[in-house]
């Protein structure tokens, strides 16, 4: 998911990443993600287990 302003910024931030990313339009899922992991601020890394959504690691910045 993203906090850019807008989606050229997003699309153009996400070319130089190695990981998934929620579409930019999703922005209910990206604030129901913010509530349930407790993300409020960028830069953030939070990685979440793709099948069942359980959390792997918050805070994972500093590990990439």
């Amino acid at each position: 998911m993203s906090d850019d302003g807008n989606e050229e910024a997003f699309l153009r931030n996400l070319k130089g990443m190695s990981w998934f990313a929620l579409p930019f339009q999703d922005q209910d899922r990206k604030m129901s993600l913010k509530e349930n992991f407790g993300i409020n601020g960028i830069p953030n890394l939070t990685v979440i287990h793709a099948s069942t959504g359980d959390l792997i690691k918050q805070d994972a910045c500093s590990d990439v």
